[in-house]
């Protein structure tokens, strides 16, 4: 872990995410990890929730300030989800597989979640990685019944955000999508499988073909034509009764 990233630790907090703006806002400059034992008001992609009880679960969240423009961390999302990956099979031997474009999955279940921002600071623009993974976590709400699920690997939460962190830094530091391309691919999930495509402006059911080399997705319609999604989210196993993630 470099010396020039701080660690700050909370018991219980809203959200880290919500706590790295406002760390960005009283000591702009300083990268720093935040972690927290629980979280009151975690945050999710899309404006989701994400569960966040006392004690199971890792709730990170990486501030970073780069020192090249936004924009050359297009992959930056795909590069914490496999370096999340990584660390966790480093440390508990399990081989998760990846959702496109920031979840991670064992066993069917989702274990894992990724939230990135950039915002701006008075020291320039800065990105906030957040990553929940849930480490032993059993009974989970209604809603995630069926979805969410867990390591069930008692790994010290702190060890896991660092070593994160050590697969993620070179990827801030230089941009390279050459760092994640590879090892994201071979643990994408989706490769061949029905989906439901959602954006913002329609949703529709298509064939995953894989992603190219910045991160999009690449889906076929049923006419045939093929389509990259830069933004956006997937349902699994919506339509292919052949998909573990069916729902019939």
């Amino acid at each position: 872990m470099p010396e020039s990233l701080r660690i700050v630790r909370y018991d219980q907090i809203d959200s880290t995410n919500t706590e790295a703006r406002r760390i960005a806002a009283s000591n702009p400059g300083q990268n720093t990890l935040i972690i927290a034992r629980a979280q009151t008001a975690g945050r999710g992609r899309q404006g989701r929730s994400f569960y966040s009880p006392d004690g199971t679960g890792l709730y990170a969240t990486l501030l970073y300030y780069p020192d090249h423009p936004i924009s050359e961390l297009g992959g930056l999302t795909c590069a914490a989800a496999l370096a999340s990956a990584m660390a966790i099979e480093q440390l508990c031997s399990a081989y998760p597989r990846i959702k496109w474009v920031n979840d991670l999955y064992l066993g069917g279940r989702k274990v894992c979640g990724i939230l990135c921002e950039s915002f701006g600071t008075s020291c320039g623009t800065a990105v906030a990685v957040g990553i929940g993974i849930n480490l032993t976590t059993r009974d989970f709400p209604a809603e995630l019944s069926g979805i969410a699920g867990s390591l069930q690997a008692k790994i010290d939460p702190e060890t896991l955000a660092t070593r994160i962190c050590d697969h993620l830094l070179p990827y801030l530091q230089s941009g390279d999508n050459a760092l994640w391309l590879h090892g994201y691919r071979d643990r994408f999930l989706l490769s061949g499988m029905r989906v439901e495509c959602i954006t913002a402006q329609d949703r529709f059911p298509a064939t995953v073909q894989g992603i190219d080399d910045t991160g999009a997705l690449l889906v076929m319609t049923d006419d045939g034509a093929l389509h990259m999604l830069y933004a956006g989210e997937v349902s699994l196993g919506a339509t292919d009764p052949s998909s573990p993630f069916y729902k019939s």
